[in-house]
C-alpha cells in the first residue's frame, strides 16, 4: 500500500497462434485487443502492463501497424510496461535447454524489430508452466521477475496474499510476483463495489491474465464496451483507493526484506493442473465430491502436469518428438530451425477449455516445421532415435512399427500431412453429453489392418462392432528389408477363423514414387473362407469428405479445395466404406463436434494367400 492506496498491477497477455484462421484472429482483435487499448487511452493515470505473443506481434504488424504505433506511444509515455516472452508462445519446460534459450532470445529480437528498444524485465511464462530451472533460464536472458499463481506459491508451502518471493536455481535468483486469485477470476466481470470491497484492505493485488476475456468471451464485448462497464470499473477504482502501477516501478520501490525465499516445484495454474489430469482421475474426483467442494479446493484436487498431454494425446507427442529431434539435427539451418521454433507454439499440443490439439488446422500448423526438416532428410529409410521415416522425392512418411502403419504422410508441395487424423478419446466432461459416445482403441494411423467376421455397416464400425478376429494393429512389426524407395515390414500373429486359432504372417511393403505411394501386401497361411475379410483403414485429412459412402470397386477419388486431389487404386475389387470421424470436445462451456478425418475402409475376402496392392496417387 502506497499513500494509503492499494497498488494494482494490471497485466494482460494477448495471443493468437501461428496457423490460426485469419478471420478468427481479426475478430478477437476487433472485439478485445483494440477496444481495450482504446479504453485505456481514456485513462492516462491508469498504468498497465502488456505482453503480446510473438505470433500475434507478427500478425498485428502486418494487419494493423497503427496499433503497434499506439502501443509504442503509450510505452514512451511511461504508462505502459511491455513484458517479454517466448518467440512462438512455447511451453518452455517441455523444450530442451537450447530451444528454451532460443525461444527467449528470439522474442527479444522480434520485439526490438517491431516495437523498439524498450527494456524487458518481466517475463510472461506461457501457460505459467513452471519448473525450478526456469529461474536460471530467465535470469541468463536478462529477466528479473515473472508472474505465477497462488497455486504455485501454495505448492511451495507458502501463502501468497500481500507477499513477494524470490526463488533460486544454480545461483540465479528470480522474483516471483503472485497473481491474486480473486482479481483474476472476478476482474473485469464483477461490479465495482464487489471488486473494491474485496481488495481495498490489501497492500497490493496483481491481475495477470489472458486479454481475450476483455471482449472476446461470450457477451463480454457488449458488457465491457457497449454498456461501458470497463470504463466505469476503472473510474470507480481510481476514485476510491487504488493506484494502478507498472510492474517495474512496483518492484523497484521494494526493499530486500519485502521478499520471502521460496522453492517452487512443478506447477501451473489450477485449471491447467486439472485439464492435464487423466479423464478417469477427474471422473473419480467429481463422482466422489460435489462440485462446490472441488471448486473451493482446486489446488488440492488437481495434480496434473503439462507433460501428461503427451501421454493423453499420442498425436501431440509424435509432433513434439519429431520437432525435438529435428531441432537438434537442423539447428544450424536457419530456415528450417526457425520453422521448428514457430511450430513449438503451445496451442496445438494440449486441450483445455479451447480446442487445441482437437483442431485439425492447428495440428497442421505445429507440423509445418517438421515438414521443412523432412525435406532435408536423405532419400529412403531414416531411423532416428525411436522414429522411422521413409523419405520420397515429394513427401515423407512417418512409420509406426506398432501396427506397421503410417502416422504421417507429409506432402512437400502443400506442406500438409495428408493423414492428419485424431482418435476419439474419453474426456471427463463427456458425462454432460446425453447421447452415446464411442471411442477408438487404437490411434488413427493409416494402413491399420484387421481381420473381421463379415462386413459391418458404417454405424457398427463407429461403435467398434466390426467382428475383430486378430490384433496385428497392436503388435510390433519388424523391418524386413529396405532400399532408397521401399521398406518392407512384417508381423506374425494369430487369428480366430472358423472356430480355429490359426497362425499367419503379413508382409507389408511401402514403395515410394513420384507423387505416389504403393502398399503391397503378401499373406502366408491365410485360409480361404466365407464371411471373413481382410480390412485395412486409411485415415485422410478431414478436408476430404463429410458424407458416408458404401460401394464396390477398385478405385476412388477424393478432392478438396486448395489441397491435392487423391486417387486410390486397389489391385482387386473391394467393398469400400468412406466415413467421416467426429470427436466431441469443449469450447468455453459448449461441446463442439469436430470432424477429425475422412476414413476409408477397404474390405477384401480372405483367401489363398493372394497378393494385394493399394496405390495412393497425388494428382496435383
Amino acid at each position: 500500500m502506497k499513500n494509503g492506496k492499494t497498488e494494482i498491477i494490471l497485466a494482460l497477455h494477448i495471443h493468437q497462434p501461428f496457423g490460426n484462421f485469419d478471420d478468427v484472429t481479426d475478430a478477437v482483435f476487433r472485439k478485445a485487443y483494440r477496444p481495450f487499448i482504446d479504453t485505456m487511452e481514456k485513462f492516462p493515470t491508469v498504468n498497465f502492463n502488456l505482453h503480446i505473443s510473438g505470433p500475434l506481434l507478427i500478425w498485428i504488424k502486418e494487419k494493423y501497424p497503427e496499433f503497434i504505433e499506439k502501443i509504442k506511444s503509450m510505452a514512451q509515455a511511461r504508462r505502459l510496461e511491455l513484458l517479454g516472452g517466448s518467440y512462438s508462445e512455447a511451453v518452455l519446460p517441455v523444450l530442451t535447454y537450447e530451444n528454451r534459450m532460443e525461444q527467449i532470445i528470439r522474442y527479444k529480437e522480434l520485439f526490438k524489430e517491431i516495437i523498439g528498444d524498450f527494456p524487458l524485465k518481466a517475463f510472461w511464462l506461457t501457460e505459467r508452466v513452471w519448473t525450478p530451472e526456469i529461474a536460471e533460464n530467465l535470469k541468463i536472458a536478462g529477466y528479473d521477475y515473472t508472474f505465477l499463481d497462488s497455486t504455485h506459491i501454495e505448492k511451495g508451502g507458502k501463502k501468497s496474499e500481500d507477499k513477494l518471493f524470490k526463488t533460486n536455481w544454480n545461483d540465479s535468483e528470480l522474483i516471483i510476483i503472485p497473481i491474486d486469485r480473486f482479481l483474476r477470476y472476478n476482474f473485469p466481470f464483477k461490479d465495482s463495489n464487489t471488486i473494491i470491497e474485496n481488495l481495498k484492505n490489501q497492500k497490493f493485488a496483481v491481475h495477470a491474465d489472458d486479454g481475450e476475456k476483455f471482449g472476446d468471451w461470450p457477451g463480454m464485448y457488449e458488457y465491457l464496451y457497449e454498456e461501458n462497464h470497463l470504463s466505469s470499473l476503472l473510474s470507480d477504482m481510481e476514485e476510491c483507493c487504488f493506484d494502478f502501477v507498472k510492474v517495474s516501478d512496483f518492484i523497484n520501490q521494494k526493499e530486500k526484506e519485502d521478499f520471502e525465499k521460496i522453492f517452487i516445484p512443478y506447477s501451473s495454474y489450477d485449471a491447467m493442473n486439472k485439464w492435464s489430469m487423466y479423464a478417469e482421475e477427474l471422473i473419480d474426483i467429481y463422482s466422489i465430491n460435489d462440485e462446490e467442494t472441488v471448486k473451493n479446493n482446486e489446488t488440492r484436487f488437481f495434480s496434473g502436469n503439462f507433460f501428461n498431454f503427451f501421454i493423453k494425446y499420442p498425436e501431440s507427442n509424435l509432433i513434439s518428438e519429431k520437432n525435438r529431434i529435428f531441432s537438434n539435427i537442423f539447428r544450424h539451418d536457419e530456415k528450417v530451425f526457425t520453422e521448428l521454433l514457430k511450430s513449438q507454439c503451445c496451442c496445438g499440443y494440449w486441450h483445455g477449455v479451447f480446442g487445441g490439439i482437437y483442431l485439425p488446422h492447428i495440428r497442421d500448423a505445429i507440423n509445418l516445421g517438421n515438414i521443412e526438416a523432412e525435406k532435408k532428410l536423405p532419400a529412403g529409410l531414416n531411423t532416428i532415435e525411436n522414429l522411422v521415416f521413409m523419405k520420397a522425392e515429394d513427401y515423407c512418411l512417418t512409420l509406426n512399427l506398432t501396427g506397421g502403419a503410417v502416422s504421417h504422410f507429409d506432402n512437400f508441395d502443400n506442406n500438409l500431412n495428408i493423414f492428419n487424423a485424431f482418435s476419439r478419446k474419453v474426456e471427463f466432461y463427456h458425462n454432460e453429453i446425453t447421447t452415446s459416445l464411442y471411442y477408438d482403441y487404437h490411434q488413427r494411423d493409416s494402413f491399420i489392418d484387421h481381420i473381421t467376421y463379415k462386413i459391418c455397416d458404417p454405424d457398427s464400425y463407429l461403435k467398434n462392432q466390426y467382428g475383430e478376429q486378430s490384433f496385428s494393429w497392436n503388435k510390433n512389426w519388424k523391418i524386413e528389408k529396405h532400399n532408397t524407395d521401399s521398406v518392407a515390414l512384417s508381423v506374425e500373429d494369430k487369428a480366430f477363423i472358423d472356430g480355429k486359432i490359426i497362425d499367419y504372417k503379413i508382409e507389408k511393403e511401402f514403395i515410394t514414387g513420384k507423387k505416389s505411394l504403393k502398399v503391397k501386401y503378401r499373406f502366408e497361411n491365410m485360409p480361404e473362407t466365407e464371411n471373413y475379410y481382410f480390412m485395412t483403414e486409411i485415415n485422410f485429412h478431414n478436408v476430404y469428405g463429410d458424407s458416408v459412402q458404401v460401394f464396390e470397386g477398385d478405385k476412388f477419388k477424393l478432392s478438396a479445395e486448395n489441397f491435392p486431389d487423391i486417387e486410390v487404386s486397389i489391385s482387386s475389387k473391394a467393398i469400400i466404406h468412406l466415413i467421416p470421424i467426429y470427436t466431441h470436445s469443449i469450447y468455453h462451456s459448449e461441446i463442439e463436434e469436430i470432424k477429425q478425418c475422412y476414413t476409408a475402409l477397404l474390405y477384401l475376402p480372405l483367401g489363398s494367400d493372394r497378393p494385394l496392392s493399394i496405390t495412393i496417387n497425388l494428382l496435383n
